[in-house]
């Protein structure tokens, strides 16, 4: 049984063997080197007959090197069929789905070779049943794809892609669209679509996100210096209010009220000190609030929580005192 399968792809090669030029059919999809083709199709010729004298020796390792630098030089049906058929000899049954496909796909519908080619199908349906397949589906041509990291052709869609049974991460990339990223299980003999429907980046949410964290540390910055100004005027006010009251020998406490004998001027300065203060106080709150938000803003994409949360901030501040309202839902 070995020797049938041996003698079945000798035969399938001899399109290549026998022309001895670039000659043989090419895949639809297959770009073949331009430069210099009769020298490239004599190296595949030469490969391929290297290739088929060590599967009539079994030496399937050897086999499939001379194979693979052959579909290196020019991607044939016969060359994908043989080297399919040697990846499975060697028990690589996704390198083999993928060449056996190649092979079944760009193989020429005037061909006499029904037999091979049902031959190698059958083969196909073999590797695929040991394997998993997936169909990328990208909804902008021109996408870079990955799979499990590692990159892979984009086109031409629709397009399979054989991978071992387990999770794998299909991402899809395309400058002016979100990234995206998909993880699928697929098991054996098991095909699966996934679509890859990119987003196009909104320029106008970039600028204006841009334009609020700057705004953001900038009113920052203005409210903390603002705040240090006020609370340094209001300690000038307080030691303006003790020389006043030194001068006139009375306690601030005794000027609580303005009416009272010579507490007019002390009066007005303690109450611009307390004014003072707390606007400064007020000033360092509303900084420290907008400088979290633009934090909290710059960092939401890190940060987005998994359940919906409401938080507001709003400072309050009068002439004798400052806080910090705060409320939300979580």
């Amino acid at each position: 049984m070995a020797r049938a399968s041996i003698s079945l792809f000798f035969v399938l090669g001899a399109s290549v063997g026998q022309t001895g030029v670039a000659k043989a059919e090419q895949p639809a999809s297959a770009a073949v080197p331009q430069a210099n083709a009769a020298t490239t199709s004599v190296g595949a010729a030469q490969l391929f007959d290297e290739g088929i004298t060590f599967v009539d020796a079994e030496r399937w390792a050897e086999a499939r090197q001379a194979f693979l630098k052959a579909w290196q030089l020019s991607k044939t049906y016969d060359i994908a069929a043989n080297l399919g058929h040697t990846e499975m000899k060697l028990g690589d049954p996704r390198a083999a789905a993928e060449h056996l496909s190649l092979a079944i796909q760009s193989w020429p519908v005037a061909s006499n070779k029904k037999k091979l080619r049902q031959a190698a199908e059958q083969e196909l349906a073999e590797a695929r049943s040991q394997v998993g397949a997936l169909q990328i589906r990208v909804s902008v041509a021109g996408a870079e794809l990955w799979i499990d990291g590692a990159q892979v052709e984009a086109s031409p869609q629709p397009h399979e892609f054989f991978v071992l049974p387990g999770r794998h991460t299909v991402r899809a990339a395309l400058a002016g669209y979100e990234p995206m990223l998909a993880n699928v299980d697929v098991g054996k003999g098991e095909s699966k679509t996934v679509p890859m429907a990119l987003r196009q980046k909104d320029e106008g949410t970039s600028t204006t996100r841009t334009a609020l964290l700057v705004g953001g540390a900038a009113t920052t910055a203005v409210l903390l210096g603002a705040g240090a100004w006020l609370t340094a005027e209001a300690g000038a006010k307080k030691a303006e209010a003790k020389a006043l009251a030194a001068e006139k020998g009375i306690g601030p406490i005794a000027c609580e009220d303005r009416a009272a004998p010579g507490c007019g001027e002390l009066f007005m300065t303690l109450k611009r000190h307390d004014t003072l203060q707390n606007i400064g106080y007020g000033a360092f709150v509303t900084a420290g609030v907008t400088g979290l938000a633009t934090g909290v803003y710059a960092l939401w994409p890190l940060l987005k929580p998994k359940a919906k949360t409401e938080v507001r901030a709003l400072p309050v501040v009068t002439s004798s005192a400052a806080g910090l309202w705060m409320s939300g839902k979580f």
